[in-house]
């Protein structure tokens, strides 16, 4: 991956100017916005941009994230912030990653507890289950926030 695209990638997450940042060899293929695992999982679903060898950038990558980041294969990962569990995945997967800052866990929105994405992970080892099972909330929650903005 060419150096500058790399830095850029990494500029544009620490800025807060995208949530996802992939980038492939000398560009940026995809520029997420949004909150959450969403901008993450988009790409993900977005098949027409897979490529071998890609760049992954996130500002917050816990285990949840982190078996969408596996499944697609990357060289290279950088977090703004990543936690213990997300980094222990995408090490044992092989997968080169730096990090701005290491948590214990991923909290949720108010900081009361863990993220709830977390939890529905936790305990799960397959990452083609975490995806299945992460994938099945997303389907059932985009319905549900449809039908709340029209209410």
């Amino acid at each position: 991956m060419d150096r500058w695209i790399r830095e850029e990638a990494k500029r544009i997450i620490l800025q807060d100017k995208a949530a996802c940042v992939v980038a492939y060899q000398k560009e940026i293929l995809y520029l997420g916005q949004g909150k959450g695992i969403f901008p993450l999982m988009e790409y993900f679903e977005r098949e027409e941009l897979h490529r071998s060898g890609i760049a992954i950038f996130d500002k917050v990558i816990g285990k949840a994230a982190a078996t969408f980041v596996v499944s697609l294969k990357p060289k290279y990962v950088f977090a703004k912030m990543i936690s213990e569990a997300g980094y222990d995945l995408l090490r044992r997967n092989g997968i080169r990653t730096e990090f701005e800052t290491k948590v214990p866990m991923i909290m949720n929105r108010d900081k009361s507890g863990m993220c709830m994405l977390e939890e529905k992970v936790q305990h799960i080892d397959a990452v083609d289950e975490c995806v299945a099972v992460l994938q099945d909330w997303r389907r059932k929650i985009i319905p549900e926030k449809l039908r709340m903005a029209q209410a």
